[in-house]
């Protein structure tokens, strides 16, 4: 347990500048042999329980008003999740969020939406490299993307791996669902580096720009994350392409935002503000 920027999870459209109580504990649904955070995910140690009574008090005596299940899998803890986020809407107003494989069956998420306000489901690559490294596949994500965007803020992370999902067909694929439901879904490259059974070299600058290029012909909010490139974690006007905010080591400076609309033009910008915004 610990509280963290809300761009953590990460979400840079929803909420920005905000603290966020992030919880998580042991256990995944997938076996990705590249498993960034296999610690949790694969791991076992010292754990206490909670329930969601002292979640609550927990978020009353921080004074924090988001609420995320993250750090492992929150999916196969999927009716703890979903009894916490029910009680967080019954008794106050709170923001709830699932950072998450999206790995998981219709009917159990479209229970849980109603009670999610935001997710960050990860995009791991093509079916092929689902069956070979995550044992898993990539429908079941596609059709849980389809179904949370029509009832939630979504944000979407790709894992860029030399050799295994980095190819320019990988992130058409992502690229063109992505867009068949919205081209303003944010998306989230992240730079790879070894770990778990993956020995790879880590991603390549010019890999992680490359494949920017080519999601931002359609989709024109993708950042670069895991490695400090300027400019690669602000988010511009999609309009006239004036910087609105400036990130940087998770603080973040509104440039060129007055309310909901850039100063320069007054496009309507697409990011949902929270309650302290520019």
């Amino acid at each position: 347990m610990a509280i963290d920027p809300i761009e953590k999870k990460p979400l840079y459209h929803y909420h920005p500048g905000q603290k966020i109580l992030s919880i998580g504990s042991y256990g995944c649904n997938l076996t990705c042999s590249f498993c960034q955070n296999h610690d949790l995910s694969f791991g076992s140690g010292k754990t206490y329980p909670v329930t969601p009574e002292e979640i609550n008090k927990a978020l009353e005596r921080y004074h924090v008003n988001h609420m995320a299940f993250t750090y492992n899998e929150p999916l196969i803890q999927y009716e703890f999740v979903k009894d916490t986020f029910q009680y967080l809407k019954q008794h106050a107003s709170y923001y709830t969020v699932l950072v998450t494989n999206g790995f998981i069956e219709e009917s159990p998420l479209l229970a849980l939406l109603p009670y999610t306000d935001a997710m960050n489901i990860d995009w791991k690559g093509p079916t092929s490299f689902y069956q070979t490294y995550c044992h898993g596949q990539l429908q079941p994500v596609q059709r849980a993307i389809s179904q949370a965007f029509r009832q939630c803020h979504i944000e979407i992370t790709y894992l860029v791996i030399p050799g295994c999902n980095d190819k320019d067909s990988d992130f058409i694929e992502c690229r063109d669902f992505l867009a068949s439901l919205s081209p303003l879904i944010p998306v989230h490259l992240n730079r790879y580096f070894p770990a778990y059974k993956m020995k790879n070299p880590p991603t390549s600058v010019s890999v992680l720009n490359k494949a920017r290029e080519l999601m931002m012909e359609t989709l024109p909010y993708v950042y670069i994350g895991n490695i400090p490139i300027p400019g690669m974690s602000d988010t511009f006007c999609r309009h006239c392409h004036a910087k609105l905010i400036k990130r940087e080591n998770y603080d973040i400076y509104y440039i060129n935002m007055m309310e909901d609309r850039c100063r320069i033009c007054g496009e309507k910008t697409d990011i949902v503000l929270g309650e302290k915004a520019c």
